[in-house]
């Protein structure tokens, strides 16, 4: 392992945040590539919403510990999330280097970015914090009213996939890269909706029932060829 990926692979366990999987929020994982350009950020981070909403997407960048760079600040609510780092083998070899995208309604980034916050709070105390303890510590804090979940459903955007399946010369990607959408539903549950609470092909199912992070899963597709 070079200085670089050590780096990199230090930043991204010093940084991670959360998407909805299997009961916590999973690394958001970018380019994977140092010193990409800003409009080239921008344009990578904000492909998986419809083409409609990218326009007015604010992106922010994760820096150096741990703060958030606004690289552009949008119209719309929606915040999409750069952030470069190794890959961490989801569905192919783990150190592949990482395409993966996130956008979100502006108060559910909120609540991720005040997950990772809480994280390093844990971490600075020498506690290493696992998935129920960061969830139920923002569980308190949603319901002491220091932090504002949504009052109507709000949506998800991902992709994800290995970096050569990015092109960064024509911001596309190929079938490598997979897509899907979430409804996000604080503390829904599978029989409040009326959707299973497993995964079934073809099926839109409930992940996270009951908890803050609930939301409904639309299956996942390929893009491009």
């Amino acid at each position: 392992m070079n200085g670089l990926t050590k780096r990199l692979a230090a930043r991204a366990e010093a940084l991670v945040l959360a998407v909805f999987s299997a009961g916590a929020f999973t690394p958001l994982v970018m380019l994977g590539q140092p010193n990409v350009n800003p409009a080239t950020q921008v344009a990578a981070a904000v492909l998986p919403l419809p083409e409609s909403m990218r326009a007015g997407a604010t992106v922010v960048s994760h820096a150096e510990g741990g703060k958030y760079t606004v690289l552009r600040k949008g119209s719309n609510e929606m915040v999409c999330i750069d952030e470069p780092t190794e890959g961490q083998g989801r569905g192919y070899p783990a150190g592949t280097p990482t395409f993966w995208v996130h956008c979100y309604h502006e108060s559910i980034f909120g609540v991720l970015k005040r997950r990772a916050e809480l994280r390093q709070e844990f971490l600075r105390a020498g506690k290493t914090p696992d998935v129920k303890m960061l969830d139920n510590a923002v569980d308190a804090e949603i319901k002491a009213g220091k932090l504002k979940l949504p009052s109507h459903p709000t949506m998800g955007f991902q992709m994800r996939g290995p970096l050569s399946g990015y092109n960064q010369a024509t911001n596309s990607v190929t079938s490598e890269i997979m897509a899907w959408q979430m409804v996000i539903i604080p503390y829904a549950t599978g029989a409040s909706l009326s959707l299973p609470e497993e995964r079934k092909e073809g099926m839109p199912w409930v992940m996270d029932s009951g908890a803050w992070g609930a939301h409904i899963m639309i299956e996942q597709t390929k893009q491009g060829k």
